[in-house]
């Protein structure tokens, strides 16, 4: 090609600058496309990569980087093209340059807010900044570039940071409400995420939500399992205690993120570990419990994983406490709960009111509640630090204006009766309360006795002509002391055969009672078992281990406890 004459190249280069200038893209890139780069040489100002950049052309800067524009010129201020993309935070255009061959002399543009910016989504960037000297861990707005790369979801950056030994456990600024962030943007895009992490939040519902989070508690609140499994496979404990107090499985299931929960399960994480509240992992599983799937599979695991369903925490309740304080036994029986019992939660346990679950259940008039924990065998008798049995605290603090409170009142006169025909306890409260309770005339009430009576009465000759063995029957497991019946429960055969029964289905009135003290069973029997493997019988050398656990039955539980607890 001919060489031009310098007004040519001069008018060429000018109309160039100016299509950059006013936009046009098309016939800018024509012109540099047909006609190379060598004319530009005449322009002491900005060249038209600086223009590029200025203006955001990503097409354009592609074009002159192919055509190899220089990208350490200078322009009048002494700033590369480079520089100029660096200091716009125009990530997408340095990463352009710094994949060219030739080497980048300026160190203008090394700076920490590109850094940030590029920690959403240019590993290049980051890796040669971080070569450049800058600081891994340098906090911009209250958040490490960490913080973002985790928020963001790019996987390569974060390898990247924690390569160059970046803190996981970094806890960011409040101010930005990163916690209420990260569970608003957790379904977006990592664009729209940033996009949101970037405008500080003043509504008032962020104000819920000023949790201070790590790198590590952000990828479990945006269930990121690629980018847990980086942070283990850089040392982090599975079972480290976070920032928040929590472990990390503890804060997945307080969170409601159940994929995460059985991730971390299936890694190993520990299930026995009790936060600074004393509160066991079931604690947090039921006060959150929305009976979806995915939560049953983690109540399920946890237990069937040895979680224990009884655990009590600083204020001396159990798990299945959460439960009933958020009223998930109201309107819908938590599944998660039912789960629990099924798996012998103490439906019995008190909190430090000296209240029963069924207290709870009856103070808030929840039908569904009420016949679930009878279902399971709750007992009516117990009674509060105030003296107060489950069915007081419905007819003292409520009034009966519902058709549900009526029939709580009806479910427990019903249980009443129970226990009164198969000759088990029954508080005095109960014989004088009857005809008072129901606004029932005397025919309806007397038919209903009547025929509460006989339904007891089938189910006892039931239980007692059912056998296990040859001198036990299920009407044997209803009326023996639970001391008793861990001698029975020691026996495989018996055992067997009690569990190859539904012993709700098949005997609904009584069968939540005799499950209730199957499971009261249990722990004499492990006193037993622990006596044994202490060979704590050598102190009756006389005696044989028959005799000695025959002498137990006849003990009532305060004696039989105190005296293994003193020979072991």
């Amino acid at each position: 090609m001919a060489s031009k004459k310098p007004s040519e190249c001069s008018n060429l280069g000018y109309h160039v600058i100016w299509d950059i200038r006013s936009g046009k893209i098309d016939e800018a890139r024509a012109v540099i496309e047909k006609h190379g780069l060598q004319y530009f040489e005449l322009w002491s100002q900005d060249t038209p990569l600086h223009l590029a950049v200025l203006n955001k052309y990503k097409g354009i800067v592609k074009t002159l980087l192919d055509r190899g524009a220089d990208i350490n010129a200078l322009n009048s201020e002494g700033m590369t093209p480079l520089d100029l993309a660096a200091n716009s935070q125009l990530c997408s255009i340095v990463e352009l340059i710094l994949c060219q061959k030739n080497e980048v002399i300026s160190s203008k543009w090394a700076n920490y807010p590109l850094l940030h910016s590029a920690a959403t989504s240019s590993v290049i960037i980051v890796q040669n900044l971080l070569d450049k000297g800058l600081e891994v861990d340098f906090l911009k707005d209250g958040l490490t570039p960490l913080h973002r790369a985790t928020f963001s979801g790019c996987l390569a950056v974060v390898k990247c940071l924690v390569e160059h030994q970046a803190n996981i456990n970094a806890v960011s600024n409040s101010n930005y409400h990163l916690g209420f962030a990260a569970r608003y943007v957790a379904q977006l895009s990592a664009k729209q995420a940033m996009s949101y992490l970037d405008r500080k939040n003043t509504s008032p519902i962020s104000s819920a939500y000023q949790d201070k989070e790590t790198p590590l508690s952000l990828a479990l609140l945006l269930s990121n399992e690629k980018i847990i499994n980086v942070f283990l496979s850089h040392g982090v404990d599975i079972n480290t205690v976070m920032h928040n107090g929590l472990t990390p499985l503890q804060y997945a299931v307080k969170n409601d993120k159940e994929s995460m929960v059985l991730f971390l399960l299936k890694h190993g994480a520990d299930i026995k570990i009790l936060d600074k509240s004393g509160r066991s992992i079931l604690h947090f599983t039921l006060p959150l419990d929305n009976s979806s799937r995915e939560m049953l599979k983690v109540v399920e695991f946890l237990i069937k994983h040895g979680a224990n369903v009884d655990a009590v925490n600083k204020d001396d309740v159990t798990p299945i406490f959460g439960s009933i304080n958020r009223n998930y036994f109201g309107k819908t029986v938590s599944k998660s709960a039912v789960l629990l019992l099924k798996a012998g939660a103490n439906v019995n346990a008190k909190n430090r009111k000296g209240e029963a679950l069924l207290h709870c259940a009856c103070e808030n008039g929840n039908l569904r509640g009420v016949k679930t924990l009878l279902k399971y065998g709750a007992d009516i008798n117990l009674r509060s630090f105030r003296n107060m049995l489950p069915i007081e605290n419905l007819l003292t603090l409520t009034v009966l204006d519902t058709i549900e409170k009526l029939e709580i009142v009806k479910l427990i006169h019903q249980r009443a009766i129970f226990l009164q025909m198969a000759d088990l306890y029954l508080d005095k409260f109960y014989s004088r309360s009857t005809t008072t309770n129901f606004n029932w005339s005397g025919r309806h009430l007397d038919n209903f006795i009547v025929s509460t009576e006989k339904k007891a009465c089938e189910e006892i000759n039931d239980l007692k002509k059912k056998y296990i063995a040859c001198n036990l029957t299920f009407y044997s497991l209803l009326m023996k002391s639970s001391h008793e019946l861990a001698i029975y429960k020691r026996n495989p055969a018996i055992n067997k055969i009690i569990q190859s029964i539904d012993i709700l289905e098949v005997f609904p009135i009584y069968g939540s009672i005799i499950l209730r003290n199957l499971v009261a069973a249990s722990a004499p029997m492990k006193m037993i078992e622990e006596a044994k493997k202490r060979d704590i019988y050598r102190v009756f050398p006389q005696i044989s281990i028959e005799i000695i656990e025959h002498i137990f039955k006849f003990l009532n539980n305060d004696d039989f406890f105190n005296l293994i607890r003193a020979l072991i």
